[in-house]
């Protein structure tokens, strides 16, 4: 991604056109659709944790028992949200910065709280595995943890490794975007270190004392909250308090997890609605009048903004995991397309590039090669998990199907975009 990076930036095009120098218009064109559509899902996902956060923060407690009665007020707020959204994203683009900047610095707060507050535990304290939607173990009294057996510290101590890989990862792709970028100094990038390794840690630290994978666990948005309150109450038992102190203790830290995870999710959603859509349109003329400041079409925003109400509403209740896990499959194929595209450009004789790895066709090989594998390994995982560890086997069958569905239509989207362009190009007899 760092050299993809680079190379966007130098060539001032957009990711469809680097993608057809290197695999052809069908597949970059199949390869984007499939891109967008999963970000679109995303978005919608992004919507409901905005009003699922703030709901935390207002009420201070599990807010699902609200819409029992009255299913169309939560249909109601997304939409408000999502609208809104749109209407900052097109209006203010100018302050979208002072968003995401609030948004990241919300997380890392979030975040290292949960470092602070869990840190006996992590340690000291006997480490429950989490089985509902609700956390209702206690994390102290102080005790030293004999728990872990040998092949589940192998276990978390793989995933603390893959945190960190994917940390630098992260760092390497923003690096490669801002490389070309004024202005960017050392200082940027130290932020921008910070800040991915205190999330990788964080999530890390989750994942070790949680003693669970949050990507497998239905409930993990839900107990997140529950977590941060016991913890709440847990430290104020520790500290000798009376009840009632614990409990406004516990109640404020979930308040104010609530608040910081709004603003993140905000923040995440004012990058998603903005950047997918900027990231396609780059370097194509725009037709349309009613532009921003970064010159997306207000038009195509709020299509995008229709698309994300629709997925919303056909995504509800029993759909939601199906539509998610659909989401996860659809994500790998525009990666390994890029990857395959990547050993293409790198392999290039004409390739002109600052960087110097890979520097050969065979790293630039083994480099592809490992990203699509580990592309695949991922994606089994993600399919056959629901039916393996929960017996969700609609969700694996959904996942294959569903998968194939999205390729045909992007087959057929392009289909219907290449006659267009054909017919304007032609000229009128």
């Amino acid at each position: 991604m760092t050299e993809i990076g680079v190379d966007l930036r130098r060539q001032g095009g957009g990711i469809y056109a680097w993608m057809s120098r290197y695999l052809g218009a069908r597949l970059a064109f199949v390869g984007l659709f499939v891109w967008y559509l999963s970000c679109i899902i995303v978005m919608g996902n992004y919507v409901s944790y905005v009003v699922y956060d703030l709901s935390f923060f207002i009420c201070g407690g599990d807010p699902s028992s609200l819409y029992q009665f009255d299913t169309w007020l939560r249909g109601s707020l997304t939409t408000i949200v999502a609208a809104m959204a749109t209407a900052i994203a097109i209006k203010w683009h100018s302050r979208l910065s002072v968003i995401i900047t609030v948004g990241a610095a919300a997380l890392i707060g979030f975040i290292l709280m949960l470092l602070l507050a869990c840190l006996p535990s992590f340690f000291l304290a006997n480490a429950p595995a989490i089985d509902a939607p609700t956390v209702q173990a206690s994390y102290f009294p102080f005790e030293l943890s004999s728990r872990l057996d040998a092949e589940r510290k192998k276990e978390l101590s793989a995933q603390l490794v893959a945190q960190i890989v994917f940390a630098y990862c992260c760092i390497s792709a923003a690096g490669g975007l801002a490389n070309s970028a004024k202005n960017v100094g050392n200082r940027f990038k130290k932020k921008l270190t910070l800040a991915v390794v205190a999330i990788v840690a964080g999530y890390a630290a989750s994942v070790l004392i949680w003693n669970t994978q949050p990507i497998a666990d239905r409930y993990w948005v839900a107990s997140i909250f529950e977590l941060t309150k016991d913890l709440g109450v847990s430290w104020a038992k520790v500290l000798h308090l009376s009840s009632d102190t614990a409990a406004a203790i516990g109640d404020g830290l979930l308040r104010i997890s609530g608040l910081l995870l709004f603003l993140a999710a905000t923040a995440a959603l004012s990058i998603l609605i903005h950047a997918p859509l900027r990231l396609l349109m780059r370097g194509v003329q725009e037709t349309s009048k009613s532009t921003n400041t970064a010159g997306v079409s207000a038009k195509a925003m709020w299509v995008q903004c229709l698309l994300v109400l629709v997925v919303m509403n056909a995504s509800r209740e029993q759909h939601h995991y199906l539509i998610d896990t659909l989401t996860q499959v659809s994500m790998a194929l525009p990666c390994i397309l890029l990857a395959v595209a990547f050993y293409l450009f790198k392999t290039k004789p004409h390739f002109e590039s600052g960087s110097i790895i890979p520097k050969n066709r065979l790293s630039a090989f083994l480099v592809s090669g490992a990203v699509v594998g580990a592309i695949i390994l991922s994606n089994v995982s993600a399919i056959m998990a629901p039916g393996v560890y929960m017996g969700e086997f609609e969700r694996v069958e959904w996942a294959l199907y569903g998968g194939a569905i999205v390729v045909l239509a992007g087959l057929a989207a392009y289909e219907i975009y290449r006659r267009r362009i054909n017919k304007e190009k032609t000229p009128e007899a």
